[in-house]
């Protein structure tokens, strides 16, 4: 039986290198993006490597954009695996955060994985297996300056996370989350030195923590664990937030 995949924001980044690791894997996936040509461009590599994907536009906020995508695995196996990369970040002060941003913030990163899970927890439960991976990250427990609408978009997407966990694990389905710390994707080619070594070494008015290991996760980094949790070897791991951020969460 083909093993179906569903990958959410993943022309690029954390998203792109989870596609890889689970077409690897054996995964025949499916992108959802909102950027065609940049997901079409994946699968098109994914394919060279001997591996299976292919690409859909979607609009994770947007109901009916799921479901249509959702269709289109139906006519061929329903997904066993979904994993929420799809995320926008906006970095703002309270007194300046307008409201149309916020609500962008958590229609994309909040709204946007429970929409996809409810497009396709129905096939899981009738195969009586599943597994869904949000992609959070560590400002769920380490605050950071001028993050309001993203933080408070991923902790709830960590609580959704924990909740979906007790209340699909009757159904054999797993949810669990794994939250990134800094990487190395192309918002921090935007970065200016400064900014880079406020990270690294930690900077109490800007950015707060550091990172022990001494420098920042690369986006294989998050995949590798998002595959092992999507693999039997996690059969037993459910309603979890790892945190992969070279100990930066630890300051």
């Amino acid at each position: 039986m083909v093993k179906t995949a569903v990958v959410t924001g993943c022309a690029k980044g954390i998203g792109q290198a989870c596609v890889f690791e689970l077409a690897r894997a054996g995964y025949h996936v499916h992108i959802w993006d909102n950027d065609l040509d940049a997901a079409e461009q994946t699968a098109e590599a994914v394919v060279k490597e001997g591996g299976a994907a292919g690409a859909q536009h979607v609009d994770v906020s947007d109901g009916n954009s799921v479901d249509n995508a959702r269709d289109v695995l139906d006519r061929s196996t329903p997904a066993s695996v979904l994993v929420n990369s799809a995320g926008i970040l906006s970095l703002t002060p309270i007194q300046n955060l307008d409201l149309a941003v916020w609500d962008r913030v958590q229609s994309i990163n909040l709204r946007g994985p429970l929409v996809c899970i409810q497009a396709l927890v129905d096939g899981m439960q009738e195969n009586r297996s599943g597994v869904i991976i949000n992609i959070v990250s560590n400002v769920v427990v380490a605050a950071r300056m001028y993050n309001a609408a993203y933080s408070s978009a991923k902790a709830g997407l960590l609580a959704l996370t924990q909740v979906l966990a007790l209340e699909l694990a009757e159904h054999n389905i797993r949810v669990n989350a794994v939250s990134p710390g800094s990487t190395r994707t192309a918002l921090m080619d935007t970065y200016d030195q400064e900014m880079m070594d406020g990270i690294l070494k930690g900077d109490l008015n800007k950015f707060r923590i550091g990172i022990p290991l001494g420098r920042f996760a690369e986006t294989a980094d998050h995949a590798k664990l998002v595959g092992f949790l999507a693999s039997e070897d996690a059969k037993h791991i459910t309603g979890q937030n790892i945190i992969v951020d070279g100990g930066q969460t630890l300051a």
